[in-house]
């Protein structure tokens, strides 16, 4: 039962914006054995979470920084129509945000059974460079340079099955540390076949493994995101981790009970103009509904017949 948030990408937030670090899990090769490749580059996706983004502005020989949200495009905000609504991980929940991802290529060996939990919308695309920090002078729609080819990424992928030990044929390191200096020339194949006959060659056929292409899926800036103002979008992360820690041991009875409504009321993403008819549509009924609070009385007062007229 293995949980593995294993993007590729970790971030440094100080005063003078956002730093990029490219870091190695040293899960890479395991995965890949198991049918999973972390590719290189981020993702991002116009459907998107907030992020307060330091923005300067000149006022006169001033110069002054505010904090601004802004829809910040390494923040896919995936949505019910980016997950795996069959899985029981992803109950109760309506929306997760993937932070800084790094996409998944899925090949499964013979054994192996994939399930692709979240993906991005058909409108991303995956960057290789490491700037992270938007600039809407240069690109005010976006922040950021428009991909050339936008089509889903895989965010995240459960596997269950029975999973080929990486060590199948290969010395094992644990016992290759423990032999004496004079056996050091004894043969590749001697080796390995010493090793195998005390390494474990596959797991049991129901063990599950669960991939995550972030490593800032739960990270301390996202945690404290989801608890300011605004960060609704991010708390859900937490109740993906603690029901993808029930899905891996097989304790997933609970795992509607615990979450449901939790999350129901989260509202679709709406563009602009969308947003601006429903607003006008809401004053509107609500200037109505108070006129005809005014009207009706005074319409009533109209049709009463006074006492000394009966």
């Amino acid at each position: 039962a293995i949980i593995a948030f294993a993007g590729k990408n970790t971030i440094q937030a100080s005063r003078a914006g956002l730093e990029i670090d490219t870091i190695g899990s040293g899960l890479d090769e395991l995965l890949s054995t198991w049918g999973v490749t972390v590719d290189s580059g981020m993702i991002l996706d116009p459907q998107s979470a907030t992020f307060p983004i330091p923005i300067q502005e000149q006022r006169g020989n001033i110069t002054l920084q505010r904090m601004e949200l802004v829809d910040y495009l390494f923040f896919p905000d995936v949505r019910t129509d980016g997950f795996d609504r069959s899985h029981p991980a992803l109950s109760g929940l309506a929306s997760a945000t993937m932070p800084w991802a790094s996409p998944l290529s899925v090949n499964t060996p013979d054994g192996v059974e994939a399930t692709v939990l979240m993906h991005s919308t058909d409108e991303s695309w995956v960057q290789s460079g490491t700037e992270v920090s938007p600039d809407f002078e240069a690109f005010p729609e976006l922040g950021f340079i428009p991909g050339e080819d936008p089509g889903e990424e895989t965010l995240a992928v459960t596997l269950t099955g029975t999973f080929p030990s990486y060590f199948a044929d290969r010395p094992s390191p644990m016992f290759a540390e423990e032999e004496p200096a004079a056996e050091e020339e004894q043969t590749t194949e001697e080796q390995t076949g010493d090793a195998q006959g005390r390494t474990l060659t596959q797991s049991l056929s129901d063990a599950r493994v669960a991939v995550v292409g972030s490593s800032e899926f739960v990270s301390d800036i996202i945690t404290h995101l989801g608890q300011q103002p605004g960060g609704g979008a991010h708390r859900s992360n937490m109740l993906l981790v603690e029901n993808l820690i029930d899905w891996s041991v097989a304790d997933t009875d609970l795992l509607e009970i615990r979450s449901a409504g939790a999350f129901a009321r989260t509202l679709r993403p709406m563009e602009e103009k969308e947003q601006k008819r429903i607003e006008i549509g809401q004053y509107s009924l609500a200037a109505i509904f108070v006129l005809l609070l005014s009207v009706i009385p005074w319409f009533r007062r109209r049709q009463a017949i006074p006492f000394n007229k009966q």
